[in-house]
């Protein structure tokens, strides 16, 4: 069982990539029917190097799930370059879709779709497609997200982007996880360069409730190649009506 849960993983990453979100969240495959949820990620980079030190990005949005395979979502963006004030990054919109439920034998599947109108001059659209799975095993709970992200439109500049995301967490309470997550960045699918020139970072999180119907998601990512900002702190907050 778990051998077809890395089989699986494995065949997607030959045609598919996760996008890092604006939190580096990783999202579940599961939907549940009616849920309506207002959310904000908030990102916080630290480096050596001043071009990449001080960059911070924030975003709103708001999901909704009519039923128990389906959810739409919009999101907007905000971010600030070092030495530079706030602007507004780009609007997304996406389509989360659960197409199998987890069972004995196979893990929780999804697939998410979504388009990035991009708002800064000279800013590309982007198309995102992203494979999702989930499955418990050994007391955790694994998460995977996959899948490739396309510039479009007359400000195109790269080809499509592969990447990866994962996480396991444990349960230490009925309202609160730790847990630690990978995500990486691979590159131009035609020309993905080695892995000092890729981003990947890795670090601990948790995950837990504030308040009824407010979950937080707290945490801190290490980058371990070089072209990969030293820290990145996250915070997530989300309220379910």
């Amino acid at each position: 069982m778990r051998s077809l849960f890395f089989c699986i993983t494995a065949a997607a990453v030959i045609g598919t990539f996760a996008p890092a979100h604006a939190a580096f969240e990783v999202d579940s495959p599961t939907v549940s029917e009616g849920d309506i949820e207002i959310e904000t990620k908030n990102r916080f980079d630290f480096d050596h190097r001043d071009d990449t030190d001080n960059y911070f990005e924030h975003s709103i949005g708001a999901g909704y799930a009519p039923n128990k395979w389906l959810k739409w979502d919009i999101e907007t963006v905000f971010s600030k370059n070092p030495d530079d004030s706030y602007h507004w990054k780009e609007t997304e919109v996406e389509i989360s879709l659960e197409l199998l439920e987890e069972s004995a034998a196979l893990p929780a599947i999804g697939l998410e779709l979504g388009y990035a109108m991009g708002h800064e001059s000279g800013r590309a659209d982007e198309l995102e497609f992203l494979l999702l799975a989930q499955r418990k095993a050994f007391g955790l709970t694994h998460t995977m997200n996959i899948g490739l992200e396309q510039e479009v439109g007359p400000h195109r500049e790269e080809d499509a982007v592969l990447g990866f995301a994962w996480r396991s967490k444990y349960a230490i309470s009925d309202t609160t996880e730790i847990g630690i997550e990978y995500h990486a960045e691979f590159g131009e699918l035609g020309h993905i360069p080695g892995y000092s020139e890729q981003e990947h970072r890795i670090g601990p999180s948790l995950y837990g409730e504030l308040l009824p119907q407010v979950g937080y998601e707290i945490g801190w990512l290490y980058g371990i190649s070089r072209a990969t900002e030293d820290h990145s702190f996250k915070i997530i907050l989300e309220y379910e009506f």
